[in-house]
């Protein structure tokens, strides 16, 4: 489910990529620093975990965690991603 949700939100999401493999995806704010991104991704999250929508006929609910890192040009992709991974999984153990 994840990845076809995210599809529908994409369009919204002006930054956005997911990963068909999995069930997540990255949201890049490209003047913001890390007080304003973690606000967007807590107001993204209410959002998302807080407003039921219709799935293949039934109504649901979404659960989600998220992580905010910033970065600056020259960073390695690579540990960008791998920072943000870290960050959501504090989330995730915190609730």
């Amino acid at each position: 489910m994840g990845f076809p949700l995210f599809l529908s939100l994409r369009g919204r999401l002006r930054f956005a990529r997911g990963d068909s493999a999995k069930d997540e995806f990255g949201v890049i704010l490209p003047k913001a620093d890390h007080a304003l991104a973690d606000k967007k991704a807590r107001a993204l999250a209410k959002l998302l975990t807080t407003q039921p929508f219709l799935w293949q006929g039934s109504v649901r609910t979404l659960g989600m965690a998220y992580g905010v890192h910033t970065f600056a040009k020259g960073d390695d992709p690579e540990k960008v991603i791998a920072a943000a991974d870290k960050a959501m999984y504090v989330v995730k153990r915190a609730k």
